[in-house]
């Protein structure tokens, strides 16, 4: 039950919203990382947007974008449902949140600085 209640929070939202494919993404390396709650919540909650984080916000994975080392690392909890760890495999293959351009935008940055 509990189970249930947390996925239909995560899903309540920015996976509900859909993503759309970001042009330009340089090919990535995946690397899931499986960890514990404190581990993941120790990459996946500081760069949280303060605005989430006042409304209570609690990342359950999260993905880490390194452009000019072209890998994009996974933190996810160990043994949470795959819907958690797909929405952000989605990221690492360069797909922002519809309306959303913080990939894109990272990418921009990215290639100027280059």
């Amino acid at each position: 039950m509990i189970r249930a209640v947390l996925l239909a929070l995560a899903l309540s939202g920015c996976t509900v919203v859909g993503h759309v494919k970001v042009d330009d993404c340089p090919p990535m390396k995946v690397v899931e990382h499986h960890v514990s709650v404190g581990a993941m919540l120790e990459q996946c909650y500081t760069p949280l947007p303060l605005w989430m984080k006042a409304i209570g916000s609690f990342p359950f994975a999260c993905a880490s974008l390194r452009f000019q080392e072209q890998r994009c690392d996974i933190y996810v909890v160990a043994n949470s449902d795959d819907v958690f760890l797909e929405h952000e495999r989605l990221h690492c293959a360069c797909y922002d949140h519809v309306g959303s351009t913080g990939i894109k935008d990272a990418i921009t940055r990215w290639r100027a600085g280059k």
